[in-house]
């Protein structure tokens, strides 16, 4: 019988450990060598079970390409968590990670990846951790884009999603994109505390710059390297993710969008509470983009 002492000086007596004793009795089978069998399936036992439903099933969805413009904060978080499916993802940015990008929790980027193109360092990370999904790494400042390329990109894509920082480029690729396919432009506005998720639809809703209100570039506010809550930016692409992903599955399965009401296509998204413009706290609320007479996009 063995005694022991305690920090507080008391003693007790130690107990034999029945699990220890109990492994040291049953010899460890290699993983390897174990065999396989079903035998031990009680009688009249359900089948193996498929989580996936008819009108979701992630498989269905492998090989489609998606093209996402930048990779920085909210074009990272997208990727992710797009990359959760077998997807083909064309990712575009010709920044690279600097130690910056480290700080917070507001990027995908880790130590090993400073110095890196943020393309392909975000690359190996999804391969690690979304190797199903393929990302095609495109160092390219969009600006540099010859017109016939990104109109390629666009045609090949069951989706695009603009998340890039330069208004005179969302609005050059949403104007290409809005007679061919689907494209979401989620944006975070100043320190992160509300954000938006707009919705193109080919012939369906307005174009991106009805729906923003804007004629050309000048009103949109760029926020390069804006100081942001990572929790904030992360529900900007979270809620950004599900709608793409929605889109997506809509087009592949050949089902109706019942997410949201199709007839709105500007999410509107308050992360923090603010006197002004949000009293009653954080929330959503959807709103229509008007198709303006005047508009050559929407009305060519």
């Amino acid at each position: 019988m063995t005694w022991n002492r305690l920090p507080n000086g008391r003693i007790i007596r130690q107990r034999p450990d029945r699990l220890k004793l109990r492994l040291q009795d049953v010899p460890i089978i290699p993983l390897e060598h174990a065999p396989v069998s079903n035998s031990r399936k009680p009688q009249g036992a359900s089948p193996e079970v498929d989580y996936s439903t008819p009108d979701s099933d992630p498989r269905r969805l492998y090989g489609r390409t998606v093209t996402l413009f930048g990779a920085g904060s909210v074009g990272g978080g997208l990727l992710e968590r797009l990359a959760s499916a077998p997807l083909r993802i064309n990712l575009i940015d010709d920044k690279k990670v600097e130690k910056k990008h480290l700080q917070g929790a507001r990027t995908i980027y880790e130590p090993g990846h400073v110095g890196m193109y943020k393309v392909h360092a975000a690359k190996l990370r999804m391969q690690r951790d979304h190797p199903a999904a393929t990302v095609i790494p495109m160092v390219y400042n969009v600006r540099e884009i010859l017109t016939s390329k990104l109109q390629a990109l666009i045609d090949e894509s069951v989706m695009v999603a603009i998340a890039i920082d330069d208004p005179e480029q969302i609005l050059r690729i949403s104007d290409l994109a809005y007679e061919q396919v689907e494209l979401i432009q989620p944006g975070v506005h100043r320190q992160a505390r509300s954000g938006h998720v707009a919705i193109s639809m080919p012939r369906v809703t307005a174009c991106l710059r009805c729906t923003l209100g804007v004629t050309d570039s000048e009103p949109i506010r760029r926020l390069d390297s804006e100081a942001g809550n990572s929790v904030d930016i992360g529900t900007v692409t979270q809620h950004a993710s599900g709608i793409a992903m929605e889109i997506i599955y809509s087009k592949v399965m050949g089902r109706r969008i019942t997410r949201w009401d199709t007839s709105k296509n500007l999410l509107f998204i308050t992360n923090q509470r603010d006197d002004a413009y949000s009293p009653d706290g954080p929330g959503l609320s959807w709103d229509s983009g008007r198709k303006r007479s005047g508009c050559t996009i929407c009305n060519p």
